[in-house]
């Protein structure tokens, strides 16, 4: 009898799959000079993680090409949904509010892309767009990688998104993440090769590990060794230091146009993200709505603007001339984290002083911003004085029609705009007399009916419309776009606004207002002509001061901090008004959900946590056992067919199903042994089979390498010596240990299927 032969086992090929996952989380980082900040990260790198554990999984379970990308794409449906729209699932389930969610951010996300410039907030468009790249890389990085065997052919898809951040993102993050990205593909590329070896080298005795080790170590002092040569010697070659000969990022000179992220696109982002972030702060007397710029273009998608700025010091030209009463209001701000180029101000600047700092006016959209010098205006200081209106439902019911070119502009929608939201429009505004009662119709229609959540889906396109006005429920986004658009259909010309609620005022100093993330805001206005643009307030739970005598609503805000809200109301009067249930501490300041008067149970703020986690978990459990049982049926159709194809299949396929019941025990055939070898390796975990099981390696053999392969009778009996091993095995293994191997499908199976289905393999 043969000797047995010890069987070698690929140390490497872990490290191997792990540093393909480094290289994607790798170029993830690199990403960072296309976003603002890194709050794009952790969702990301979740997502890359469980992509490449994916499609590794499959190419262990030796699921073929087109089954691995089914497995990869049922994968990626749950877990994007989990991790982007996890409110619209049913018990972590996709469902058609998913596809919605899903499609309408990726709408509005290539409708931002065409519009800004980088760096640009991480939208969640932005991030799903991203994901479906993750997985296109892990995908087509794993075949390539352990499939093809073709190492440098698996780091191109992760090196397309490094490129695509050095071409887009912001200037000076470049050559750091080059050098992390090109080591991190080094070490992949060696380890990869040492991986191979282990596999297809024949090594003398023992010198498998010593070859292994010496080839890792000579190999990485030569990537070592470049990376520092490439460091040190390309920044001092000639002209490394010149400007592009063609600028691809879109920014031009300093003349050129400036493009960047519509305002409304952000406020999720800073209500969930960066609610406690001070933005910045405002000396004032009074509260006001801090309002930064308004949006009067809608293509169906986004809400967006355009214009031509101009010089601003001093005394501000403004766009519209309104025949109103106003008075003066003085504010000192300190921008803090606002990380964007707006300055904010109460409406409607009048004059403005920023002591040295370069701003610029855009009169049409009373929006003051930064020059193109400073990339934010964070670190700034001015002053401006405001003109507040006063208004009363009286006057504004004289208000006229606007003037025929106003209307034009302001009342523009696309085409296809939906009909059940125009429909809705004019339901709601018929028998209105005046354009002020049609728009305080409109409003009333929103603050009753609807509730303020961000638990919800982003977006204000058509089909976020459609589905906000049947969900009725969402957040200042979606009620003040939605309440300009059918405001237009109805003829009234409005625009959406965009700024901050007056925030928290400092206790130890009551003239100053603290702005934070969480009070960001967005309200619809409306013109009324010899009245200017006047701001209603259609989000639930939202009040602006000063404007309680023709909205009738009383000044409000959500905020976390404190246990109430202080607001001076235009005519001198204090208005206290309790903090929102859901934003007193402990609660989720984030679900505006109003107390009632009748007593409720109290509920802990992780009930719907753990629920949403209970959800997941069983989703990944259903998830895992049909991956087993699917595993299992695929492999088994596999070999159905193949004993189809002749005698000599047959006695292959017989052989390896004998060998599958025998990885229960622990025992599987090495890459390098012949079948009599583990036969007699595998004779111990064996007891009536294992003479079945030797006859079995000797019709595995002739099916390999005999002339005339085997004949039919002998491919018969082959069958009959695998139920035989088979049955054995389970005679002698308990129950538990079976399923608990079943379960186990991501592990490979056995390794010798001879040279034919290696062919096939390959």
């Amino acid at each position: 009898m043969t000797a047995p032969r010890p069987t070698r086992r690929a140390r490497l090929r872990i490290p191997a799959e792990a540093a393909l996952l480094a290289l994607s989380l790798t170029a993830l980082a690199a990403l960072h000079p296309l976003f603002t900040d890194w709050s794009y990260l952790p969702r990301l790198a979740v997502t890359a993680c469980v992509a490449h554990a994916t499609v590794a999984a499959a190419r262990a379970g030796r699921l073929g090409l087109p089954l691995t990308a089914l497995v990869a794409a049922v994968v990626a449906v749950l877990t994007t949904t989990w991790l982007h729209a996890a409110s619209s699932t049913w018990y972590g389930l996709p469902t058609t509010a998913s596809w919605d969610a899903v499609a309408g951010e990726l709408g509005d996300g290539w409708t931002t892309f065409q519009e800004v410039v980088a760096p640009t907030p991480p939208t969640t468009g932005f991030l799903l767009a991203t994901t479906v790249a993750l997985w296109l890389v892990a995908y087509i990085a794993d075949w390539a990688a352990f499939r093809l065997w073709a190492p440098f052919e698996a780091v191109v898809p992760s090196a397309a998104l490094v490129l695509f951040a050095a071409v887009l993102g912001e200037e000076g993050h470049g050559t750091l993440a080059a050098v992390g990205y090109l080591a991190v593909a080094l070490a992949f590329v060696l380890l990869h090769r040492a991986y191979r070896q282990e596999l297809t080298v024949r090594w003398v005795a023992r010198g498998t590990g010593r070859g292994t080790r010496a080839l890792l170590a000579a190999g990485g002092a030569l990537a070592a060794a470049a990376l520092v040569a490439g460091v040190a010697v390309a920044p001092r070659l000639p002209g490394s230091g010149d400007p592009a000969l063609i600028a691809l990022d879109g920014r031009g000179g300093s003349e050129g146009p400036r493009v960047t992220l519509s305002p409304l696109v952000d406020i999720r982002a800073r209500l969930l993200d960066q609610r406690r972030t001070e933005v910045f702060t405002v000396r004032s007397d009074e509260p006001a709505y801090w309002r930064m710029t308004s949006l009067d273009r809608f293509d169906g998608e986004l809400w967006s603007s355009g214009g031509t700025f101009q010089e601003a010091q001093g005394e501000l030209p403004t766009g519209v001339a309104p025949d109103r009463v106003s008075r003066p209001l003085r504010q000192e701000f300190e921008i803090t984290g606002l990380s964007a180029i707006w300055l904010p101000a109460a409406y409607e600047p009048s004059v403005v002083d920023s002591a040295g700092l370069d701003v610029r006016w855009e009169p049409a959209s009373a929006t003051l911003v930064v020059d193109q010098e400073r990339a934010t205006s964070d670190g700034t200081r001015y002053t401006v004085v405001s003109r507040l209106p006063q208004l009363t439902p009286d006057a504004l019911r004289q208000a006229g029609p606007a003037p025929d070119d106003l209307r034009a502009n302001y009342t523009a929608l696309p085409d296809d705009f939906s009909r059940s939201a125009r429909a809705t429009a004019a339901g709601v505004v018929d028998g209105a007399a005046t354009d002020y009662d049609r728009a305080l119709a409109l409003q009333e229609f929103f603050r009753d009916g609807f509730s303020y959540s961000t638990d919800v889906p982003a977006g204000h396109g058509e089909n976020a419309v459609d589905a906000f006005l049947a969900r009725r429920t969402g957040f200042c986004e979606q009620f003040a776009g939605t309440y300009a658009a059918m405001a237009r259909s109805v003829g009234l010309p409005a625009r959406v606004a965009v700024g901050f609620t007056p925030g928290q005022r400092d206790p130890a100093d009551l003239g100053r207002f603290v702005v934070r993330g969480e009070h960001a805001h967005a309200w619809p206005e409306v013109y009324l002509s010899g009245f200017g643009w006047v701001a209603f307030e259609p989000t639930p739970g939202r009040g602006a001061p000063g404007a309680e005598s023709y909205t009738g609503v009383q000044p409000d805000q959500a905020t976390s901090v404190g246990p109430e809200i202080t607001l001076h109301s235009s005519a001198g009067v204090t208005t206290t008004v309790p903090a929102p249930a859901a934003s007193r501490p402990g609660r989720n300041p984030d679900d505006d959900t109003r107390a009632t008067a009748a007593p409720a149970a109290r509920r802990s703020p992780w009930a719907g946590r753990a629920a949403a986690a209970s959800a997941v978990v069983l989703g990944a459990a259903l998830l895992y056992l049909l991956a087993a049982a699917g595993t299992v049926a695929v492999r088994r159709l596999r070999w159905r067919w193949r004993r189809r194809r002749g005698p000599d299949e047959a006695a292959r396929v017989a052989w390896l199903t004998a060998n599958d019941a025998l990885a229960v025990t622990g025992v599987a055939p090495g890459p390098s042994e012949t079948p009599l070898e583990f036969s007699a390796r595998a004779a111990p975990a064996l007891g009536t089979g294992r003479d079945a099981h030797r006859s079995l390696a000797l019709a595995a053999t002739a099916a390999d390498y005999a002339p005339g392969g085997v004949p039919a009778p002998v491919a018969r009996r082959a069958a009959e010596d695998a139920k035989a091993v088979v049955t054995d095995v389970r005679r002698r293994t308990p129950l538990r240990r079976r399923v608990a191997r079943r379960l186990q499908w991501w592990r490979p199976g056995p390794a010798h299927d001879g040279p034919t289905a290696d062919r096939a393999r390959t």
